[in-house]
């Protein structure tokens, strides 16, 4: 998926998740093996997933070809890590000590139980709730449901121990919200089944005991804002007032609504619950000096036959009206100080403090001061600051 020439793979993820689901849903667990093993190319963080899937079959089912299909593309990328690094155990140094480790801040266990409502919608958090709900009370839980709830459960509450403060382990995400749309299949199918089990619930007043709370709680918690991944004081009450409309279309009788006519409420306030919460991307103080900082570029050297470019806020091609390869040279990141030392005279870098100032990560040796500190060797020609002073883009020329 292509955005704004930013390649985000949460998308495409979340369809590859569920299509795992589906293989094993219909029992074929050689192809569910590997799907759930190359989930980890995808997303680093799968392979627990998958190695949870794997010990499942081959403890549980006692299906070992199926569970050794599960390490199918984790060995490949592991041979290829090793073949390309020289390290025997490239995944496991790639997942425990690579790129990502201390770059961003914990959000905290809690962060995404704040979010959760605005990200999927209230619509679909009711029903699954109700859902949910439903097979408690009518004690009809089936074997399918398994591989809906429990993948989806696992994956939430690994990104919630991921941002844990008290005791940093995984990966440092910063308590980004696409990383919760992995779950939106998953929601879905429970939000689907959850519409037609909810009405076999009589008197429906019994559900009140999961949607009482579910209502009240996002209305005393979580009707705040969201904005860069943290929670603001600004309050939001699109959750809280889809919540309690859909919580009362659940609890209508079918003599007042009929179910039929329910499903096509659900959709519609689904529908207009996305048209007033969804809003265009705006141009913050960040993306306005960057556009700024890509206007001067394109201006003084445009992007045929100029010098070489080295810059990490991959935004910075949007402004230029180019995807990076679609320049000449070809752009590079600026990652390591060989790098720089390879790059030739007149090189162009812009280093921003977005992607720039990232002490604590590995493998990342490039602040500022590598250039400041060498002015034999590289000349600041210009100097973007943002209005609010919390963003900076620093242009050098090699010489």
């Amino acid at each position: 998926v292509n955005f704004t020439f930013r390649t985000h793979v949460e998308v495409a993820t979340a369809f590859v998740f569920i299509l795992a689901a589906f293989f094993h849903q219909k029992e074929k667990y050689v192809p569910a093996g590997i799907v759930f093993g190359f989930l980890g190319a995808m997303r680093p963080e799968m392979y627990i997933i998958g190695f949870g899937y794997f010990l499942y079959l081959a403890l549980k089912k006692k299906k070992y070809v199926a569970a050794l299909a599960v390490g199918t593309f984790p060995l490949f990328f592991n041979v290829a890590g090793f073949l390309y690094t020289g390290k025997p155990l490239f995944l496991i140094d790639s997942l425990l000590g690579g790129p990502g480790a201390g770059t961003w801040s914990k959000a905290g266990f809690d962060h995404y139980f704040k979010f959760l409502s605005e990200i999927h919608g209230g619509v679909v958090i009711t029903l699954m709730v109700a859902f949910l709900g439903a097979t408690i009370l009518t004690k009809k839980w089936k074997d399918e449901y398994y591989i809906i709830v429990i993948p989806a459960f696992a994956y939430f509450l690994m990104q919630c121990i991921f941002n844990l403060q008290a005791f940093p382990i995984g990966p440092y995400t910063g308590g980004t919200a696409r990383y919760i749309i992995l779950l939106s299949p998953f929601l879905a199918v429970m939000a689907a089944v959850g519409v037609s089990l909810v009405e076999e619930i009589i008197p429906k007043w019994k559900l009140l005991i999961f949607l009482l709370p579910l209502a009240v709680g996002t209305g005393i918690f979580l009707s705040y804002f969201m904005a860069n991944a943290m929670i603001t004081e600004q309050r939001d009450w699109y959750s809280t007032v889809t919540i309690a409309i859909t919580s009362g279309l659940i609890l209508l009788p079918a003599s007042i609504l009929k179910r039929q006519h329910k499903y096509f409420a659900y959709a519609g306030l689904a529908v207009l619950s996305a048209y007033f919460t969804i809003k265009p991307y705006t141009i913050d103080f960040e993306l306005s000096t960057l556009k700024e900082s890509a206007e001067w570029y394109n201006q003084e050297y445009g992007t045929t036959n100029g010098p070489y470019l080295y810059t990490n806020h991959t935004l910075f091609y949007y402004f230029l009206g180019k995807a990076s390869e679609e320049i000449e040279p070809t752009p590079q990141n600026i990652i390591k100080e060989e790098q720089m030392q390879q790059a030739p005279k007149g090189s162009i870098v812009f280093w921003d403090s977005h992607y720039g100032y990232r002490p604590n990560k590995a493998n990342f040796e490039l602040q500022y001061t590598y250039f400041t500190e060498r002015p034999q060797e590289y000349a600041l020609r210009k100097q973007f600051v943002s209005p609010n002073q919390r963003f900076v883009v620093l242009a050098f020329e090699k010489l």
